[in-house]
């Protein structure tokens, strides 16, 4: 078998197969590299995201922030920095700024879109917005793109009552509640769960109260706070007076046609005005049943000092009359 180098042509034609594979590969090296930061940017993203939604979920700093801010149409140029102190300033987030580990770039804020719980009543003055980050890609990445996330506030304006003050239309308080998935839960540590909401409506979707339940209701026990050191002028309830001026009555529900025993609001309110209370919205009134209790303890006290001295009388006259009777 004759034995023969190599040719100039195939050492040449191997040489350009072999960096033409080089090349290949570094470009395939350079691409992984690329997708795999990407990626990490997109992460990045997210924890931005997450660092905004704890920074802001402290109502003082929420207030701090975004106070007698106007929830009409926002201008883009009206929001570059986002502060963690005011004394002395501190700034946690500015237009700009590299964060993340320099992945990403805050290239904008916005606060926008407000949207009340109610176009009418009190509750025109409560209700979302969102705080809108424009971020940018740091480096070089496959599928690069700005990324635009979302900060879902509660927010409460000057409006809101007890103590309106004007513009109506300006930020009194707030706090983050969440970011693009509008998460208002938290699970703390102890498996206890946190809603940082304002009013929940189960059955109703303009719930009134911090928890309104259109339906029935089903627990084992309730408690009131009723501590001494929660109260101030304290005096002992109208009994008799008062629950006289009472109706109790038997009545059947519109909606559902069940029968039930209770009292009538506007009655009650008549009589103990601080134990109804009106829907802003409806002017539907609602009695809060545990207020009857103080009146009905003070009536049934003075039915029993009523009793015993009724008693105290009849053993009298008894007493009188077997006199009486052992004279003849």
């Amino acid at each position: 078998m004759r034995q023969r180098g190599f040719t100039l042509v195939e050492v040449l034609v191997s040489s350009a197969i072999v960096g033409v594979l080089a090349l290949a590969l570094a470009h395939i090296i350079a691409q992984g590299f690329e997708a795999q930061r990407a990626i990490q940017q997109r992460q990045a993203a997210t924890l931005f995201q997450l660092r905004m939604v704890s920074l802001l979920a402290d109502r003082n700093l929420c207030r701090l922030n975004f106070q007698n801010f106007p929830t009409g149409p926002a201008d883009p140029d009206n929001l570059s920095r986002i502060y963690s102190s005011r004394t002395p300033d501190v700034v946690a987030f500015e237009e700009g700024g590299e964060y993340e580990d320099r992945f990403l770039r805050l290239a904008g804020l916005r606060l926008r879109n407000f949207r009340p719980y109610s176009t009418v009543g009190d509750n025109r003055y409560r209700g979302t917005m969102e705080l809108e980050m424009n971020l940018q890609p740091v480096g070089k990445a496959i599928g690069s793109v700005n990324m635009v996330r979302t900060v879902m506030l509660l927010v409460e304006l000057k409006g809101y009552p007890p103590t309106p003050t004007a513009p109506a239309e300006e930020i009194k308080s707030c706090s983050a509640v969440g970011g693009d998935q509008n998460n208002i839960w938290t699970l703390n540590p102890d498996g206890t769960i946190y809603y940082s909401g304002f009013n929940v409506g189960i059955g109703t979707s303009t719930p009134t109260q911090m928890l309104e339940v259109n339906g029935r209701v089903l627990a084992k026990l309730y408690f009131h706070s009723s501590d001494e050191r929660l109260k101030k002028e304290i005096e002992t309830s109208p009994g008799l007076d008062l629950v006289t001026k009472l109706n109790g009555v038997h009545f059947k529900w519109r909606e559902s046609g069940e029968g039930a025993f209770g009292v009538i609001a506007q009655n009650v309110e008549s009589v103990m005005p601080e134990a109804v209370t009106i829907n802003p919205q409806t002017s539907i009134r609602a009695v809060s049943y545990d207020q009857l209790i103080g009146p009905l303890i003070e009536s049934v006290k003075e039915l029993a000092a009523e009793n015993r001295k009724l008693e105290r009388q009849v053993r009298e006259l008894e007493k009188r009359h077997a006199e009486k009777k052992r004279a003849q």
